[in-house]
């Protein structure tokens, strides 16, 4: 078992971070497959908790001189004339030394119930810009009001946000003091798709904007430079700020999905990145990008990991959530390491993002471990990971969503172990104390387990007992001819309050379900089948474009069926939906199949793990798997998630008892989901190479150029040469 350890060692390596160090190699030299803690930063950083205060959300964070301003909101109940409980919300401003004390609190009291600060900035002559929404017959109003440090009042500002496409992630910020003009501000929005910012006059008139650019910086020489995303290259691009237009005057590549902020009094960066593994000093004109602190290394989980990180000379200054409130952190640059115990490493690689659950696992695992360390390595492109693990740079731990790795195909040529290992040779562990449907379908066709997921969610759809029979599953065929019974116009599936466009269900079921009509292990594909046709013209029932949809139009019929994510025992999840959109007993059918069998899917919450046969630390990678298998399958702060640990299961079941009014109710919605989670034997999988071929040949079908089977017969032969080519 793993044992907690409270030696003041292994605290005092937790919060260090270092590269480039020489740390005992005399030793790894003696020890012929030990992997030690290696290095990986320019710096290390020994990690103090300044202070903790009391805030809801963090707008803004800035260093002024010797002193840590942060302005955010903090919600608060007040009992209104006819005595209920209202909540409010009012800005603070908290102004600390460099050390945590507390220096000054500004109280900006709330404006009004339904009154909601959407973002707030300060600079650092203490001027406080705050924008608010409130909503006006239905449609959301902004305005901005302004304050001095001591919270004064100077003036209410309505800007023309009339040509923003979205309002999502709002963000204001001052402009600066080249054009004279320190009262001019920006606002940029972002929803993932789109990027727009737009830059004010005092008097919240549009100068100029901009199409696609956000995560606007200033930096030390009041140059203003923003991200743009493109399909070709992500970079900043400086801006005019008296014309609006971008210059691409430097070399920096910008990552969406990292906070940048400028580096404040440190001299040494012109701006930091925080990402979800690290904190990275960056230099604009060069592109330089020097990694300075390392999240897992400090024993930090990133979600809990406010954006705004400034630095103040060599200290960097943090700010971490938890249920309380904020703490403050500093990380003071050391001149030399401190000793530390050597640990083996475990190189854990993940695709694209590391999930929130799988985040904390690893830090509580190298927290607890007495001999073995994970480091996370983050691969943004499936073409780099494919090309170390080709040139056999295998790590030891290879962590992926579902359809991005073909974990059964690269685990039959060798590259992944049975995970079985685990379940039949250690006496702590045994097949049955886990979800046998679960695990059988995540073995491959020969009965090896080279991936494992240890939560899922289950993806499946729910009907009235009236339309369908007590089984888990229905065929396209029975499907459609089920849709030719009900009135024009009847909808066959959509979401609790979205009715999907005919792309998007398309797009979604096959991303969820492709192996329906591929076989990847013999290479063939089933597009010009029956089944297949069926299914099209099940989704011609689709509308070109989603509308929103109500309770109301499950109730009176106009919706058959509803597409849901299951992914708790809660009541929301399960008697709400039966009682608000069916008004009578529901079952769970799942997606139509070909075979009309088990048409619900596991969907990993996160991702699925194999550990690699190469591994010099395959004790250790096993030693990890155990304890995601065991200990930690109770841990339920990653989100909600039925874990494959049946005790955990049952535990889980247990503590959403109190929801329900009565046992009866909750024993009927429990059961309901244990016999689901019983029948499950599909796995989601993806391939969105082939996804892209149905997407491109089936508009001919659905705007009436080509037969269905004409096109299902040319999507066949287009899929059958990809799967040639494949290897």
């Amino acid at each position: 078992m793993i044992r907690k350890t409270t030696l003041m060692l292994l605290i005092t390596f937790v919060i260090i971070s270092f590269l480039g160090c020489d740390v005992k190699k005399e030793q790894e030299a003696n020890k012929e497959n030990d992997k030690t803690l290696d290095c990986d930063t320019e710096f290390f950083y020994v990690k103090e908790y300044l202070t903790t205060f009391k805030m809801n959300e963090v707008h803004d964070f800035i260093i002024n001189d010797t002193n840590l301003i942060i302005v955010g909101s903090i919600a608060e109940n007040n009992i209104n004339e006819d005595g209920h409980s209202e909540e409010i919300l009012s800005m603070k401003v908290l102004r600390f030394d460099l050390e945590g004390h507390l220096l000054h609190t500004t109280t900006i009291d709330s404006l009004g119930i339904n009154i909601y600060p959407s973002s707030a900035v300060v600079d650092k002559a203490g001027n406080i810009l705050i924008l608010y929404m409130k909503f006006v017959d239905a449609q959301p109003l902004f305005f901005m009001e302004r304050y001095d440090i001591e919270g004064e009042y100077y003036k209410t500002i309505y800007p023309d946000l009339s040509n923003f496409t979205t309002y999502t992630n709002l963000n204001v910020r001052f402009g600066n003091e080249t054009d004279g003009r320190s009262d001019h501000f920006f606002i940029s929005a972002d929803d993932s798709e789109k990027s727009f910012t737009a830059y004010f006059d005092e008097s919240g008139v549009v100068l100029f904007e901009i199409q696609g650019i956000n995560s606007l910086c200033e930096l030390a020489d009041a140059r203003i430079i923003g991200g743009q995303k493109s399909i070709n290259e992500n970079s900043f691009y400086e801006i005019d700020i008296t014309t609006g237009s971008l210059r691409n005057s430097g070399m920096l590549t910008f990552n969406p999905s990292a906070y940048y902020i400028g580096s404040g009094d440190s001299g040494q960066f012109d701006l930091l990145e925080i990402d979800i593994e690290a904190v990275y000093g960056l230099m604009y004109i060069d592109g330089t990008r020097t990694k300075l602190l390392d999240w897992n290394d400090q024993g930090l989980y990133f979600h809990h990991i406010n954006r705004y990180t400034v630095m103040h000379g060599d200290d960097i200054y943090s700010l971490q959530s938890d249920n309380e409130g904020f703490k403050l952190l500093r990380f003071t640059q050391a001149d030399q390491p401190p000793n530390i115990i050597e640990k083996k490493i475990i190189n854990l690689a993940y695709l694209y993002n590391l999930g929130e659950y799988r985040a904390k696992s690893i830090m509580r695992f190298n927290t607890e471990n007495p001999e073995y360390y994970i480091k996370p390595k983050k691969y943004d492109d499936l073409t780099s990971l494919n090309i170390d693990l080709i040139a056999g740079n295998v790590p030891d731990i290879l962590v992926a969503e579902p359809g991005w790795i073909p974990f059964t195909s690269h685990g039959q040529k060798g590259l992944f172990i049975d995970l079985y290992e685990l379940f039949d040779n250690d006496p702590d562990i045994s097949r049955t104390d886990y979800i046998e449907s679960v695990l059988n379908a995540l073995e491959s066709d020969d009965g090896h387990l080279y991936a494992l997921t240890d939560r899922f969610h289950i993806l499946t759809v729910i009907g009235r007992v009236s339309e369908v029979e007590r089984k888990h599953g229905l065929t396209w065929e029975d499907f459609h001819i089920l849709m030719l019974e009900k009135p024009m116009g009847t909808i066959p599936m959509a979401q609790e309050s979205r009715q999907l466009s005919r792309d998007d269900f398309l797009s979604m079921t096959l991303w969820y379900n492709i192996s329906e009509f591929v076989d990847f292990v013999l290479k063939k594909s089933y597009f010009d089948t029956p089944a297949f046709t069926s299914f099209l013209e099940m989704v011609s029932y689709y509308p070109v474009r989603a509308t929103t949809i109500s309770s109301v139009d499950f109730q009176t019929g106009n919706v058959l069926f509803m597409e849901m994510r299951l992914q708790s025992f809660l009541y929301e999840q399960t008697i709400r939906i039966e009682s608000e959109f069916f008004n009578e007993e529901t079952f769970y059918i799942g997606y139509p199949t070909a075979d009309g069998i088990n048409g619900s899917i596991i969907r990993p919450s996160e991702d699925l793990l194999a550990i690699s046969t190469k591994s010099e630390v395959k004790d250790g990678s096993l030693e990890y798997l155990k304890f995601i298998l065991t200990d930690f399958q109770y841990e339920q702060g990653g989100g909600m998630a039925f874990p494959i640990k049946l005790s955990a299961l049952s535990e889980y079941a247990d503590s959403t008892r109190e929801q329900f009014y009565d046992d009866d109710l909750w024993d009927y919605s429990t059961q309901k989901i244990y016999a689901l989670i019983d029948s499950l034997s599909r796995l989601q999988d993806a391939a969105p190479g082939i996804t892209t071929i149905v997407m491109e040949e089936v508009p001919a079908y659905f705007n009436g150029q080509k037969p269905v089977e004409e096109v299902a017969a040319i999507i066949q032969n287009r899929v059958t040469v990809f799967l040639a080519e494949m290897d």
